[in-house]
């Protein structure tokens, strides 16, 4: 994840304003939405191929657009074409938040529609008192806002992705392993952030209970249900 947090802030916030004003513009429909991950997540797989190369220096500055029309050759879904033709100065840094990005919507949009995306466990939908209360100090820079929304939308969707399969992992994990697969909503959800190597979580009040609702507050906070009236 360290990928995402340096190139959001080399990217700086106009240009994630912008391509974030253009994805919600291209991408109107559910597939729009699913075609662009999918897409995404094959073309990040060759870009870390590339990046991770001992005998081939990439230049992470090259334009996405360039990069899959020329190195890939890859036909990309007309939704996220009209993306990357629009604002060309996205390059193959910026491919690991944009993914994030686009994971982010197609989660809101599900949940727009009613459609349960997290845990439905009970007591991990509670509530938050004070949203984004200590994040006071960065509300001038969405970016900071859509690097921790993203690091909890990963969080609760591995937490969704393991509900159940307790059993299987009660025989094959130690202890540590599974209380982090399985954590306890009163729980402060900082703790596992920390251990999955996300940073350190500006606010340690929000516990794993209210995972949900600190995603949808810093996922408003980062102008990404701009166009949504419900959640």
């Amino acid at each position: 994840f360290i990928h995402v947090s340096k190139s959001l802030e080399k990217a700086g916030t106009e240009k994630v304003a912008r391509v974030k004003s253009l994805i919600i513009e291209s991408h109107e429909r559910l597939p729009d939405y699913t075609e662009s991950r999918d897409a995404l997540a094959m073309i990040m797989k060759f870009v870390e191929v590339r990046m991770n190369s001992i005998s081939t220096k990439t230049d992470t500055s090259q334009p996405l657009i360039e990069f899959i029309n020329i190195g890939l050759q890859y036909k990309l879904p007309s939704c996220l074409e009209n993306v990357l033709h629009k604002e060309q100065t996205i390059t193959l840094a910026d491919c690991f938040w944009l993914f994030e990005m686009i994971k982010i919507r197609l989660t809101l949009f599900l949940r727009r529609s009613r459609v349960q995306t997290f845990t439905t466990q009970e007591g991990f939908n509670l509530p938050l008192r004070d949203p984004l209360n200590n994040f006071n100090d960065s509300n001038d820079d969405p970016n900071h806002l859509l690097y921790w929304c993203a690091a909890v939308h990963d969080l609760l969707t591995f937490w969704a992705s393991t509900q159940h399969c307790y059993t299987e992992d009660h025989a094959t994990l130690d202890e540590t392993s599974l209380r982090m697969r399985h954590p306890r909503p009163e729980e402060p959800i900082f703790v596992y952030l920390a251990h999955f190597g996300f940073g350190d979580f500006p606010d340690e009040n929000v516990t794993v209970g209210q995972g949900v609702a600190i995603f949808e507050s810093l996922a408003r906070g980062a102008g990404l249900l701009s166009d949504m009236a419900t959640c």
